[in-house]
């Protein structure tokens, strides 16, 4: 019972002594002077005097690249194919013109020989009338003249009938001469009539022929399908059963069935998204950088061909549509559907306040940029934190400033890390 207790003294004993000489040497240990302390020390920095001026903007965005002009080749007519361009292939590229198939057109060709044959029978036919129409026309001018000199001897034989020097009798026979020259004359006009409807008939048989044999020929020349625009090959793949090959000879195609789809690999366009906030800055025209993501490091130029007249709602956002070009030394050879980072070139700002990312800090969440003030007497220049606001967007590695700077601020523009509010400093 003895030794815990003893054990305890001991304990307790040993804590004492420690903490009295910690005390010691906290408190008894000497001190140096207190004009031994460093003072702060001046830091030496980078400045420049800021100016307002014009200061290019930039609008991001994405989209998705697609063919100016797209093309879905169908034929209008149905039937078995004849040929096919030995070289189509998916992804083969096409000169505009190029013959890519065509169809079996066997019984057009003898329906328009027949039809063309028609033509002929019926030129022959009207041939035929108008030669009956001239021989008509000048038995009518005999038949009238004949008339009417038979008329004039008629009156002439009624005039010396009432004369007394003329009998009855003569005058009847000169009437009755009369009336059949009448009845020539009309049986004559009967007949120019006759060759007129005969030849309208045949010009309306050639002309329904030749019609016949345009809309024949129409439907031989759209049994071929060609390539309209320089472009590139792809299969169809829209519709309930998209074409997966090629076609070929012996292949039988329905009307409008399509074969596949040219694109035109020269000219493509992108549409994006832009906040309303930054739709005021665009315009058509503006020049444009795009990135496609499918060939990384490549960079396309553009323009801004379209910018939407209505905001979406839900992103308020507008899309805007740029144009991209290529050329036969440097063609875009890209893959409709490639999604690509977009970088307008869009209106600068004017009468500006710039400054890099660089010279920007941020102290407790707020952004500020460190200018230079001197005071009064022959102290140091010092260092002032300016709290500042800017303008969203991309502006070339900087910020526009609205507020909390002025022209002619001399700005801190290095060694941020280094100074506070405050802090004196030395200008190099």
């Amino acid at each position: 019972m003895q030794r815990p207790i003893l054990h305890g003294l001991i304990a307790v004993s040993c804590l004492g002594l420690g903490a009295a000489g910690a005390l010691w040497i906290v408190n008894g240990r000497p001190q140096p002077p207190e004009a031994d302390l460093p003072s702060p020390r001046a830091v030496s920095v980078d400045w420049t005097t800021l100016s307002a001026g014009e200061v290019p903007r930039r609008v991001a965005g994405t989209g998705t690249l697609r063919a100016a002009r797209q093309a879905r080749l169908a034929l209008e007519y149905g039937g078995r194919i004849a040929s096919v361009w030995p070289e189509l292939a998916d992804g083969i590229a096409v000169s505009g013109g190029t013959e890519l198939l065509s169809l079996d057109v066997g019984s057009l060709n003898l329906e328009i020989q027949a039809q063309q044959t028609t033509v002929e029978l019926a030129e022959i036919q009207g041939r035929g009338a108008l030669s009956d129409l001239e021989h008509a026309a000048a038995a009518v001018t005999i038949a009238g003249e004949r008339l009417q000199l038979l008329k004039d001897e008629e009156a002439r034989w009624k005039t010396l009938a009432a004369e007394g020097r003329a009998e009855r009798a003569r005058v009847d026979l000169a009437t009755q001469a009369r009336l059949t020259a009448s009845l020539g004359l009309e049986e004559a006009k009967r007949a120019e009539e006759s060759a007129r409807t005969r030849i309208e008939s045949a010009k309306k048989e050639v002309r329904l022929a030749q019609d016949r044999v345009a809309v024949l020929e129409d439907r031989r020349q759209r049994s071929v399908l060609r390539a309209p625009f320089d472009g590139r090959f792809s299969l169809s793949t829209a519709g309930p059963a998209p074409r997966r090959t090629v076609p070929e000879p012996g292949d039988v195609l329905a009307p409008l069935e399509p074969v596949g789809v040219l694109l035109d690999a020269a000219t493509m366009t992108l549409t994006c998204e832009v906040h309303e906030n930054d739709v005021g800055l665009l315009f058509v025209g503006a020049p444009a950088v795009v990135a496609p993501h499918s060939q990384p490091g490549r960079l396309l130029s553009g323009r801004v061909s379209a910018v939407g007249a209505q905001v979406e709602s839900a992103l308020r956002a507008v899309p805007v549509e740029l144009t991209l070009e290529g050329t036969a030394e440097k063609p875009l050879a890209l893959p409709a559907g490639s999604f690509a980072t977009v970088e307008i070139h869009a209106r600068p700002a004017r009468n500006a306040l710039f400054v890099e990312d660089g010279w920007i800090a941020y102290r407790s969440g707020r952004a500020v940029v460190f200018v230079i003030e001197a005071p009064d007497g022959s102290e140091a220049p010092i260092a002032r934190a300016r709290p500042i606001t800017f303008l969203d967007g991309i502006h070339s590695g900087g910020r526009i400033v609205t507020s909390g700077l002025s022209a002619g601020d001399r700005v801190i523009t290095g060694s941020l890390e280094l100074i506070g509010d405050g802090t004196e400093l030395i200008l190099r």
